[in-house]
């Protein structure tokens, strides 16, 4: 009976075995996906390191453009408009 029971155990234990073998088969297999999608992603970003989020950067380069153009436009608009206030001022009769 004995002799059953440590056979019995050595068969679960490999059972276990290969079960951990093929989780970290998988483990292993996810991982380098992981790495091949990172290295992709880097190469993409230009080299940029991990963490670095050059799509926030791009984004905010994008925004801080848009602000200046907006600023420009909104200044030449309020010339544009004080120097028809200066002209309707001198035309209209005081």
């Amino acid at each position: 009976m004995l002799f059953f029971s440590r056979q019995q155990t050595t068969v679960e234990e490999q059972s276990r075995i290969v079960q951990l073998e093929e989780e970290l088969s998988l483990r292993r297999a996810e991982m380098a996906n992981l790495q091949v999608k990172l290295r992709g992603s880097e190469e993409e970003d230009g080299g940029e390191a991990p963490g670095s989020e050059p799509e926030t950067l791009v984004l905010r380069v994008q925004l801080a453009s848009a602000g200046r153009e907006h600023n420009k436009e909104s200044s030449e608009l309020r010339e544009k408009h004080e120097a028809e206030l200066e002209e309707g001022g001198r035309r209209s009769p005081s």
